[in-house]
């Protein structure tokens, strides 16, 4: 199964609780909703910027390609943040499998 909106928006819903469950609070994008491509997040000085790489098994989530992490290593920079990356496993039901971290160096 490919990520459909719904897809994206249910895998989204998965992360942003685990962030708050770290404590951080979100920043919602422009417009707000979901989908977006990478959630903001800070806690107290900390800020993350978040990209996540969503698959249904029995796929597995791809890694960030190489201009994906310059691209999100340069919106970091630009607010001061840190470049995160979060691989997200659902089942064929949308349930989470499993949700990796991954700081983007």
């Amino acid at each position: 199964m490919t990520a459909t909106p719904e897809v994206e928006g249910i895998a989204e819903e998965y992360v942003v609780a685990a962030l708050r469950m770290m404590h951080f609070s979100i920043v919602l994008p422009d417009g707000g909703g979901h989908g977006t491509a990478v959630i903001n997040a800070w806690k107290g000085k900390q800020r993350v910027l978040v990209k996540l790489n969503i698959a249904v098994s029995p796929a597995e989530p791809c890694s960030l390609t190489p201009v994906e992490e310059q691209d999100l290593r340069h919106q970091a920079a630009q607010t001061c943040g840190q470049p995160w990356e979060a691989r997200v496993l659902l089942n064929p039901d949308l349930d989470l499998v499993k949700l990796e971290w991954r700081p983007v160096e």
